[in-house]
């Protein structure tokens, strides 16, 4: 008999046969995927050139603000197409957050839809002896937790590659207006990575324990509300309490450990990112001062370095969404690989029947060779 695997699995952040298995439940929405995706990266080339037109209006009122204008009125044609023009990209954006947003959400849902529905017609022919040794509660914690986060993985994945392409875009831009800015600023990504190869395994051990105790508390949960007339019969309400109380409290503390690391991240990447500013403030206003670069050079710098360091801390977290997703999609079609014992026939008898039935050497067992009747 089929027996389900422990809820400790040690997945890999990247499990070809589970994405393999996944791709059939996206291929009927295929093109709400490439719909969510050009918005996205509308939003993020969008997103790339309002520091430059920023740039560009700076050094246009830079003349009108010293009187050294030679055409006036071309400048302030200019600062206008310029403001037509930020006007423009900040509507693009808006409205390529809200269509991303929505197309990927609805596709996320359907999928959701599409699995659970799948792992409820499957488990409705398994073999009774299959759901006669299965907690219920571990069933339902594989029918709710591990397809939503198959969901989030979906999402974030399609907004990853909106992270990526914005990185090397700025990367790209950085390095064109000013290189030695531009090297200042990748030497950050080393740092970082070191950080997070440090907090990572300590993370992902917390992070893997606090999804164990979730799913024992879940699955003890499911199995009281179940057979609740088995406990009060056995008045067993108290003891049970205590026993779900344990397993909360165990729930709580593995939270609070993984939420303490999660929240140790973000400030150390923060307090990293303000030191990387004021080593770029302080370069490029003497670079500003010795006329090597423009005001408006130094601004649009300072708006796409806030920018750089947006896809490199999202990204980073995405890995632990990733891992946790390759652990729900192995629960999840470990289900759906649950044999059928009984199937009927493609191709049933047609037989006459005369309402007579007969049992002659009729046996059943739920396990071989352990016959009950």
């Amino acid at each position: 008999m089929v027996q389900l695997s422990d809820e400790d699995i040690r997945a890999r952040s990247w499990d070809y046969n589970v994405v393999t298995r996944f791709i059939p439940f996206v291929r009927p929405y295929k093109q709400d995927a490439f719909k969510g995706l050009f918005f996205v990266l509308s939003l993020t080339i969008a997103s790339l050139f309002i520091p430059l037109v920023i740039k560009d209006m700076i050094d246009d009122a830079g003349c009108i603000i010293s009187s050294s204008c030679q055409n006036p009125v071309d400048v302030q044609n200019a600062l206008l197409y310029g403001l037509i023009k930020f006007l423009g990209l900040s509507a693009i954006i808006g409205f390529s957050i809200f269509m991303s947003e929505y197309i990927i959400e609805r596709m996320g849902e359907k999928i959701l839809l599409d699995m659970r529905t799948s792992m409820f017609l499957h488990l409705q022919n398994v073999s009774i002896s299959f759901m006669d040794k299965t907690d219920i509660g571990r069933l339902m914690s594989r029918l709710q937790g591990d397809v939503a986060a198959m969901q989030e993985a979906l999402q974030m994945s399609v907004f990853a590659i909106g992270d990526f392409v914005l990185l090397i875009g700025i990367i790209s831009v950085l390095l064109i207006m000013n290189v030695q800015l531009g090297i200042l600023t990748i030497l950050v990504i080393p740092i970082l990575i070191l950080i997070r190869l440090i907090w990572l395994p300590r993370a992902k051990k917390a992070f893997l324990d606090a999804r164990i105790k979730s799913s024992l508390a879940t699955s003890y949960l499911a199995e009281n509300i179940n057979g609740v007339r088995t406990v009060q019969s056995f008045n067993r309400q108290n003891y049970n309490g205590k026993i779900y109380e344990e397993k909360a409290s165990d729930l709580f503390k593995a939270q609070v450990k993984a939420t303490r690391l999660s929240a140790l991240m973000m400030p150390t990447v923060e307090t990293l990112t303000g030191l990387a500013f004021a080593i770029i403030i302080i370069m490029g206003a003497n670079l500003v001062i010795n006329d090597t670069i423009t005001a408006g050079v130094m601004v649009a710098y300072i708006l796409l370095v806030q920018r750089f360091f947006e896809p490199i801390k999202t990204i980073s977290m995405q890995y632990n969404v990733m891992q946790r997703a390759m652990a729900s999609g192995y629960r999840i079609f470990e289900i759906l690989d649950i044999p059928v014992s009984i199937k009927d026939p493609v191709k049933p008898l047609n037989c006459d029947l005369d309402g007579t039935i007969k049992f002659d050497n009729v046996s059943f067992a739920y396990i071989d060779d352990n016959y009950i009747l």
